[in-house]
C-alpha cells in the first residue's frame, strides 16, 4: 500500500513532479502500478495546472528519475516520437539499477 502525500501537513516529494522539465517514467503497459523499464516523458508543467499547494494533479502517480538541466527552453518543441541522441547521468548513476 502507497501511502499518499499530505501537503496540508507539508509532505511534499523528494524529486516532484510539478517542475518544467521533470524526466519521469511512465506506467508499465502491463501494471499501472509499475514504472515502466524503457518508456519515460518529460513533463511540461505549467503552474496553472497545480492544484492544492501549487502540486500537479498527477503528482504521485508517476516515478520521477530527474529534471532537464540544459536547453530547457526547448522543451516546449519536443513532441512525442521524437528521439534523443543523448542523454547524460550527471550524478545518483551509482544508485542506478538494470531491470530484472
Amino acid at each position: 500500500v502507497v501511502k499518499g502525500l499530505d501537503v496540508l501537513d507539508m509532505e511534499y516529494p523528494i524529486l516532484p513532479m510539478s517542475i518544467f522539465g521533470a524526466v519521469v517514467m511512465s506506467h508499465d503497459a502491463n501494471d499501472a502500478n509499475r514504472s515502466s523499464d524503457r518508456d519515460w516523458f518529460i513533463y511540461k508543467f505549467d503552474e496553472s495546472m497545480g492544484g492544492l499547494a501549487g502540486l500537479s494533479f498527477d503528482e504521485g502517480q508517476f516515478s520521477v528519475v530527474g529534471y532537464v538541466t540544459g536547453g530547457s527552453d526547448l522543451i516546449g518543441q519536443v513532441e512525442g516520437g521524437d528521439t534523443l541522441e543523448k542523454v547524460e547521468i550527471l550524478s545518483g548513476g551509482d544508485r542506478l539499477r538494470q531491470p530484472a
